[in-house]
């Protein structure tokens, strides 16, 4: 193997009008790939709601192309983990369906629609939607995280990992069912419905043995 240095083949001196080209050419490249990225979204909100109609049952577009549901289907065949798949999911849902945001008055940064797609889970007040927008737009990435996290939680300086064990054929059905928990909670990931369960089900231990056996009825 060969010891000696890798020579560099990409330009580093440049003049001062072409540093300027340069920095437009990455401007422009960048609204591209944020272009992209939000025609992906669009992609996978069809191939995440879609159906496809047999013997008269509506059949999830995942499993009519040969997958257990639209999680396997983003990781094996699309090559995306499945919770990035759905945050572009919930990206596209959040902005453009339920919101009907213009693509010119959102930043030019998936990194910051995703998080804005969160953060339009917990804002109801178009106005103060509006008011995130414009913060992502004149923040960095780094300091609009950090307001989303000090506003919402929603930063990483506020999360830890958590582990426990658990039987392997457990963790397939328990994945699948904090999934359906944080549709119907309407929360962004499945610490947060687990959080929810548990907060619910402190509640109902709590309460009086009367009001239980009412609920259980």
């Amino acid at each position: 193997m060969d010891k000696e240095p890798r020579q560099r083949t990409e330009r580093t001196d440049f003049t001062e009008t072409e540093a300027q080209v340069l920095r437009e050419a990455v401007r422009v490249a960048i609204a591209d790939h944020a272009k992209s990225g939000i025609a992906l979204a669009a992609k996978l909100f069809e191939a995440y709601y879609g159906t496809v109609k047999q013997k008269g049952a509506d059949v999830p577009l995942a499993v009519y192309w040969g997958f257990d549901d639209f999680d396997d289907w983003a990781e094996h065949e699309v090559g995306l983990h499945e919770t990035t798949a759905r945050s572009y999911v919930r990206m596209y849902d959040e902005l453009f369906v339920r919101r009907h945001f213009a693509q010119g008055i959102l930043p030019n940064s998936i990194m910051k629609l995703r998080l804005l797609a969160r953060i339009s889970m917990r804002v109801h007040d178009s106005r103060e939607m509006v008011k995130w927008i414009t913060k992502a737009r004149g923040l960095s990435c780094c300091d609009f995280e950090g307001d989303a996290d000090d506003a919402f939680g929603l930063g990483s300086s506020k999360k830890k990992n958590i582990s426990f064990n658990l039987k392997f054929s457990l963790i397939g059905p328990l994945y699948k069912a904090l999934d359906a928990a944080r549709d119907d909670f309407g929360v962004a990931t499945k610490g947060e419905a687990l959080a929810k369960i548990v907060d619910d089900w402190k509640v109902r231990r709590h309460a009086p043995a009367t009001s239980r056996r009412r609920a259980a009825s």
